[in-house]
């Protein structure tokens, strides 16, 4: 563990396909606990063509080398595209190599987010990106053959990374809504990949407006390096960071503490009014199965001491999240 300034917690290294999202890096430090921190690498993707994909993934390992001489404390590859582009099972294979190349734990953006969906019970969701269809076909055949069906999937066809970046903040949203409301057959939650687009409060939004758990890199790349790194602690502002684990009895939320992840009973959710942070301090997570009738029951009974409980046994703030300041 880092014994600095930077990360004393916890110290992610993160290896960014492009140039960092300046929005990415904000949320981040807005999202994550005290002494959480990161350092970043950038690779050379400037469009998601095969060619600078393959290019991408010669340069990781020489990331991986590189953050680790900045002491940090786990490497986190986000970017899902190079790493379908291989096929199945190089989620795992990169991992390895990244973790050899650093002498450190490795972490690929795929696998995060495979881990998430499973660990929340999701086997079938919407996906929306803003990728080519060819990406999306890829992504669509990977986690098929990880037993998760994606059941309508939307492709705004955008090739250039810089082109992904001037999307509006909303077109993130609404382009993942109706994705999720045009599916054949009701998903149990969102899949929404890819830095360069929208914003970590589009998440709340989307849950609370629909009523299910989206996957994102971002929520998935902080609560599995919490996760990894052994880290404790609320997640502040964004009451569904940690949504990917509030759907099992061992939902892992970063604490990772007790049967239900907060120390709390197996018969029903544990609520705290120290806070409202969403997962220690006025956290709630439902039983097995959802938390559906406990959810709401608890709602009932602990009114004035539990924040905005919906029925899904998560917590959402009671008032909306401030504007973008990107």
């Amino acid at each position: 563990m880092a014994e600095g300034i930077t990360g004393w917690r916890l110290h992610v290294g993160v290896i960014f396909p492009t140039p960092v999202p300046p929005r990415a890096v904000l949320e981040f430090y807005e999202a994550v606990p005290e002494g959480v921190d990161m350092t970043t690498v950038s690779l050379t993707i400037q469009q998601l063509s095969d060619n600078d994909m393959d290019e991408a993934i010669k340069g990781m390992e020489r990331a991986a080398k590189q953050l680790a001489n900045f002491d940090v404390d786990v490497i986190y590859q986000s970017g899902v595209p190079p790493v379908v582009r291989r096929g199945l099972g190089f989620g795992d294979e990169l991992a390895d190599r990244l973790s050899q190349a650093s002498g450190l734990p490795a972490i690929t953006d795929m696998s995060s987010v495979i881990d998430a969906m499973r660990t929340a019970n999701l086997k079938t969701l919407a996906m929306a990106t803003p990728f080519e269809q060819f990406i999306n076909d890829r992504l669509v055949q990977y986690l098929a053959a990880e037993k998760i069906e994606i059941t309508n999937n939307t492709a705004l066809g955008i090739k250039r990374n810089v082109e992904i970046r001037r999307l509006p903040i909303p077109v993130e949203y609404t382009v993942a809504r109706k994705t999720y409301l045009e599916s054949a057959k009701k998903p149990d939650g969102i899949y929404i990949p890819c830095g360069g687009w929208g914003s970590i409060r589009n998440i709340e939004l989307l849950e609370t407006d629909l009523d299910t758990t989206v996957v994102t890199w971002m929520n998935a790349m902080i609560w599995s390096s919490m996760r990894r790194g052994k880290v404790a602690g609320a997640i502040t502002r964004f009451r569904q960071i940690a949504g990917v684990a509030l759907r099992r009895r061992r939902q892992l939320c970063p604490q990772w503490f007790g049967n239900d992840g907060h120390g709390g009973t197996d018969e029903e959710p544990f609520c705290d009014d120290s806070g409202d942070d969403g997962c220690v301090s006025g956290g709630i997570l439902g039983p097995a199965g959802s938390g559906d009738v406990t959810a709401r029951a608890c709602h009932d009974r602990r009114r004035d001491r539990c924040r905005a409980i919906r029925p899904t046994g998560s917590n959402i703030s009671a008032t909306p999240p401030p504007a973008s300041r990107d």
